[in-house]
């Protein structure tokens, strides 16, 4: 990164124009058409609808299509007709038969699900499982392992919990997102699927397999479907180098180097707030955070909900949109 110089918007905007036209037109060799290089980009946990959208859009511009949330490779098969999502209002709390939980803490990646379940279980004994690390979550719950054995045991009906959630007609499987980075997100989504499918089929109450996310970008990805699939490069792994050419960061703390491409140069605009980065950037934009603007976002029943400011920005920094329309009208221009 070396030391920092401060440039005006007009310099900035015509500096990174020039670099994504530069990486990304297709060249002429000869009688060989060379493929143009790649456009990526990386957000952070604190990104609203607007801003998602903007930045997925402007990608798409360009080509591209490969948006990833947080600083790891998801595991899982984001192609499968599989929807990431909590799939259940919060007034459908009042007929649930059981809970199971499969790697997920509600009191801290849900407080206001655990709080329903708390209330529940205080007024009727909710009955409640969980599958993963043990946690004090404030609820009483049957722990049954920390490993896949436990769901393979439930779905060859081998536990007496199996028999027993079965047997109530509004038993729900609630788990965490968090576990599509883990590298056994595959074997724990198939097994997750077929005991979802053995013990909890779809009714016509609703769908009782739902997803808990931790935090408002990953829970915005999911549910504008922009979560990159098994087929972009930035979901495979054995690929190890990615050939991205620029990559936008939005608002993330950290970014690895196995983003970068090894053959070429990679050009990282971070749009980031006002606390440090811990990783090197070519250019970096200040952005308005979370709680400096106006937005929307997805609730965790996937209702589209507005939020107002809550302090005042720094007088010099934008909001995602305004720099991405920004460079648009340059480009075009």
């Amino acid at each position: 990164m070396g030391a920092t110089k401060r440039i005006d918007w007009l310099d900035l905007i015509s500096d990174v124009v020039d670099r994504l036209d530069n990486n990304v037109i297709n060249l002429m060799e000869g009688s060989r058409l060379m493929k143009p290089l790649r456009i990526a980009a990386l957000i952070g946990s604190l990104v609203d609808v607007e801003g998602l959208y903007v930045l997925h859009t402007f990608i798409k511009m360009y080509g591209g299509s490969d948006i990833q949330h947080g600083d790891f490779r998801f595991k899982a098969n984001l192609d499968a007709p599989f929807f990431y999502g909590f799939n259940r209002a919060v007034s459908s709390f009042n007929d649930l038969g059981a809970v199971l939980l499969i790697g997920t803490n509600p009191r801290f990646e849900a407080s206001l699900i655990n709080t329903l379940l708390r209330k529940q279980q205080n007024r009727r004994a909710l009955p409640y499982y969980s599958v993963g690390a043990f946690a004090d979550m404030r609820l009483r719950h049957d722990h049954l392992g920390n490993s896949v054995r436990a769901l393979v045991a439930i779905s060859e009906n081998r536990l007496p919990v199996a028999k027993s959630l079965y047997n109530l007609a509004s038993s729900s499987v609630f788990v965490g997102f968090d576990n599509t980075k883990t590298r056994g997100a595959p074997v724990l989504q198939n097994i997750v699927r077929f005991v979802s499918r053995k013990l909890y089929a779809k009714t016509k109450s609703g769908e009782r397999l739902g997803f808990l996310h931790s935090n408002v970008g990953s829970m915005n990805m999911a549910a504008l479907g922009f979560d990159a699939a098994v087929r972009s490069p930035l979901h495979v792994e054995e690929l190890k180098d990615k050939n991205i050419a620029t990559i936008f960061a939005l608002q993330t703390t950290k970014l690895s180097k196995k983003w970068l491409s090894l053959k070429q140069y990679t050009n990282v605009v971070a749009l980031s707030t006002h606390k440090g980065l811990s990783y090197s950037y070519d250019h970096l934009v200040p952005i308005k955070n979370f709680y400096e603007k106006e937005g929307h976002l997805f609730n965790i029943e996937g209702r589209l909900r507005r939020y107002q400011r809550a302090v005042t920005s720094p007088k010099e920094s934008r909001s995602v949109e305004m720099f991405l329309a920004s460079l648009t009208r340059t480009r075009h221009s």
